[in-house]
């Protein structure tokens, strides 16, 4: 159980409060009170829904809204890679089988209009 756990439990347990009371008065049923006392996010539907009962539930202990917020940012913080992500060869974008040809006829065709225009110009541009 990491600070934020603590924190809630301690708060709830210095003020003697049963989870019974704490769904009554806030409506937060008891599982989900003890998951956020356990830090046990993945009960929750997704992170938002897991933060607003957060929310509700500090308010009503009595918690800092900064406080709940600093420590569920900062346990909740994935560790950031250093450098560029590495990529295998298999997972490695190449290019359309398309692509190649479709580059080659419109470079043909641009080449082919660039000699007509400078024929046009040549000779019958007096």
């Amino acid at each position: 159980m990491g600070r934020l756990g603590q924190l809630l439990r301690r708060r709830r347990e210095e003020r003697g409060l049963a989870f019974a009371q704490i769904r009554e008065a806030t409506g937060i049923e008891e599982r989900y009170a003890q998951a956020l006392e356990r830090e046990e996010y993945t009960a929750f539907l997704s992170e938002v829904e897991a933060k607003s009962y957060l929310r509700i539930y500090a308010r009503f202990l009595g918690v800092s809204q900064q406080e709940v917020a600093g420590l569920f940012r900062a346990e909740r913080v994935e560790p950031v890679s250093v450098g560029p992500p590495r990529v295998s060869e298999k997972e490695g974008v190449s290019p359309s089988p398309l692509f190649i040809p479709l580059v080659s006829a419109l470079t043909a065709l641009l080449l082919v209009g660039l000699l007509a225009l400078a024929y046009l110009i040549l000779f019958y541009g007096s």
